[in-house]
């Protein structure tokens, strides 16, 4: 009886969404008022997240590279020199994971917006020193929208370097009038797409002769092929 074809393993695929924690990012989180982000249950099942258990869970599902970064609500609770001591932890603590394993793992750097000066000095040393392969912000910060010209600074000089921008949902103002009591994760439409219409208004403000920073934006885990362009809109627009 002859053979039928053999069976053939799923693409292997990036995950730019994918999250780790600090033991230092959950305190500040925690003393910042952030003991349940945006709504959901808690930090307890992120609390035994490590390199290795992250691993298992990409072979399980045949994803070949991940890119690290800090979940919401970024790492800006209040004080901008606490923010900027938070972001440099965590993103020192991320490009480790890389190191290990570059063959397996990315990073996108935290910055401490609204701390425009801040989030310039942060991006350079995670890009230049660190080997960042770009930098995640939150849609909005204290209802600062990404948009808002105060950023753009930051903004221009990420367009002069071509950085890759990963912008992570976030929740907005106002959340409790509009969330009716769900986590706010499942409001993902609210929460992005102000911020997503502001940037693109922001960058059609600069010089389009030069290629610009790349906003990713966060869709629900999405994966993409190996091989492919990691980088595209979530509703799965390649850019």
């Amino acid at each position: 009886m002859p053979e039928g074809p053999a069976p053939t393993r799923p693409t292997p695929l990036i995950d730019i969404h994918a999250h780790f924690l600090t033991e230092d990012y959950v305190a500040a989180a925690h003393a910042g008022g952030h003991a349940h982000p945006d709504g959901m249950p808690g930090w307890s099942a992120w609390s035994a997240w490590s390199a290795e258990n992250h691993l298992t869970l990409m072979d399980q599902w045949d994803v070949a590279k991940a890119v690290l970064s800090i979940s919401s609500p970024g790492v800006h609770f209040g004080d901008d020199a606490a923010a900027r001591a938070l972001a440099r932890q965590v993103n020192r603590a991320g490009t480790a994971v890389v190191a290990a394993r570059p063959d397996r793992f990315g990073h996108f750097a935290s910055l401490p917006l609204p701390d425009v000066d801040g989030s310039l000095a942060e991006a350079a040393y995670a890009l230049d020193e660190l080997g960042s392969d770009g930098v995640t912000v939150e849609t909005s910060t204290t209802g600062v929208y990404l948009g808002d010209p105060r950023y753009e600074p930051l903004w221009a000089e990420l367009d002069q370097r071509s950085a890759v921008v990963f912008v992570h949902p976030t929740s907005p103002p106002c959340h409790e009038e509009v969330s009716l009591g769900r986590p706010r994760p499942m409001d993902r439409t609210a929460r992005s797409t102000p911020s997503r219409s502001a940037m693109r208004c922001s960058r059609r403000r600069r010089s389009a002769g030069r290629r610009s920073a790349d906003p990713a934006a966060a869709g629900c885990g999405r994966g993409r092929p190996a091989g492919s362009s990691p980088f595209a809109d979530s509703d799965g627009g390649h850019r």
